[in-house]
């Protein structure tokens, strides 16, 4: 299951890590909770 190859796979994995550690970062941070 490559996900590289698929496109639509890629940007759902590459949306999620961003947003994941938008979350923690702002958990930490204390900001917009």
């Amino acid at each position: 299951e490559p996900p590289t190859r698929d496109p639509r796979g890629a940007a759902a994995l590459a949306g999620r890590l961003p947003r994941r550690d938008d979350v923690r970062r702002a958990g930490r941070a204390g900001d917009g909770l």
